[in-house]
């Protein structure tokens, strides 16, 4: 994945909050009657989020980003990645380093992974984050359409099982 392609996936980082008034997930998002809870966000924390496809699942991570903004957070320290559109894990590492390399100095950074079930062994990409101490300053997010591989996978990360 070249730079461009995940510049284009975080419009927050030349627009800031301004993003929302073009998302595609945010201003065409019917109301809800519901609110989701909200997660704790604590660093060393890696979430999942499973559910079918166009349930809202990008929504609410488009939501977070809205949120995190809003408290504060730098817009370059959160990364949001359609990993549907990887080919491969080492696609992925590519796009994560570049990013990490981008935010040494941030003493907190947010990775929300979309629809991660898409590259086969996500959840190595994720054991070697925690390996190398990148999770201690990171909240790590992931969605998945498929819930049992989901599952399968998330329950081989560290601290899990």
């Amino acid at each position: 994945m070249k730079v461009s392609e995940i510049v284009d996936q975080n419009p927050w980082w030349a627009e800031g909050e301004e993003f929302v008034s073009h998302d595609l997930h945010l201003s065409g998002a019917e109301p809800v009657f519901f609110r989701r809870r909200p997660l704790e966000m604590v660093p060393g924390g890696i979430y999942i989020l499973r559910g079918p496809r166009q349930v809202g699942k990008t929504t609410y991570f488009k939501e977070t980003v809205k949120e995190l903004l809003k408290r504060g957070v730098p817009p370059r320290n959160i990364l949001y990645l359609s990993v549907d559109f990887f080919t491969s894990r080492r696609e992925l590492r590519g796009a994560l380093n570049y990013f990490l390399g981008t935010t040494v100095e941030a003493e907190r950074v947010y990775l929300l992974f979309d629809e991660v079930t898409a590259i086969p062994d996500w959840n190595l990409e994720l054991k070697r984050l925690a390996d190398q101490g990148v999770t201690r300053r990171a909240v790590v997010l992931c969605s998945g359409s498929s819930a049992p591989r989901l599952k399968e996978k998330a329950e081989l990360l560290p601290g899990r099982g």
